[in-house]
């Protein structure tokens, strides 16, 4: 499509105002998940042509962008990552379409489930359940049901509610794997795994080990970096609740030089949190 369009942002936007914005932007997902360089540039490009088009192709861009990246580890969410999905979210607010908000609200949403800030996280689960009305209403696609559950379930266990948050993380991975959603269950695992662990019984032990190898063993491409990432941090995570110090301090230094090599912000955080 890129070679197709030479250059021409409108080309061929019976669907979409800007067809080589939306493929640059996938192009851009494609590499972060194999870890090839040029996922930046083809970001960057994308939105200065989605910018331009209209709001469906803004909203496809900044999805692409953030949704597989911020919850991956790949990016952070710094306030200029807000704002780009601030912006995203008012075009698509006052356009005529459902898809385009729903894009928007669905990345705002999990951005701000990623943020420190509580004030951050309510508006984050209010805008997730506007989601799932629009999902309700055959508006928006429920394939993304399981994702609202999975932070609506993730912000419950951050809060101690673990009876509540571990049967619905759960039922959501499950259904991110039955559908295959690789951009998903990485992340599912690692909320359901960290929420495992918190616990720390030898049941729940054994269940984020057994989470874990089925990340791993999961259908994919070989090669696919955004998942061999976070295995060796939850594989770490995991060793330390077992006590085994050598493993974790090995595995903690693998991820950490993988995390820095791939220039991932995300992990990068991550990786120093790890005691």
């Amino acid at each position: 499509m890129i070679d197709l369009a030479d250059g021409d942002a409108a080309k061929g936007n019976v669907l979409v105002g800007s067809p080589l914005a939306t493929a640059l932007a996938s192009r851009g997902s494609a590499r972060i998940r194999l870890g090839r360089a040029g996922w930046r540039d083809d970001f960057d490009r994308a939105l200065a042509l989605a910018r331009g088009a209209d709001p469906l192709a803004q909203a496809i861009v900044v999805t692409y962008k953030n949704l597989p990246a911020i919850p991956n580890g790949v990016l952070g969410v710094d306030d200029d990552a807000l704002r780009e999905i601030e912006d995203a979210l008012h075009i698509a607010d006052s356009s005529v379409g459902d898809v385009p908000l729903g894009l928007a609200r669905l990345t705002m949403g999990v951005a701000l489930a990623h943020r420190d800030s509580s004030t951050d996280h309510a508006r984050g689960l209010q805008l997730l359940g506007q989601v799932r009305e629009m999902c309700s209403q055959e508006r928006f696609y429920a394939v993304h049901l399981p994702v609202v559950d999975l932070y609506t379930a993730r912000e419950r266990s951050t809060a101690g509610d673990f009876d509540a948050a571990l049967p619905v993380l759960r039922d959501a991975l499950g259904k991110l794997f039955d559908n295959e959603q690789l951009s998903w269950f990485v992340p599912g695992t690692a909320t359901l795994v960290e929420a495992l662990l918190a616990l720390g019984g030898d049941e729940d032990v054994a269940e984020a080990a057994a989470a874990i190898n089925r990340l791993a063993a999961a259908p994919a491409d070989d090669g696919i970096v955004m998942r061999d990432i976070m295995l060796l941090r939850l594989r770490g995570l995991l060793a330390r609740a077992r006590g085994e110090e050598v493993e974790y301090q090995g595995l903690r230094g693998r991820y950490r030089a993988m995390a820095n090599s791939l220039g991932f912000e995300g992990h990068t955080v991550w990786v120093e949190m790890m005691p």
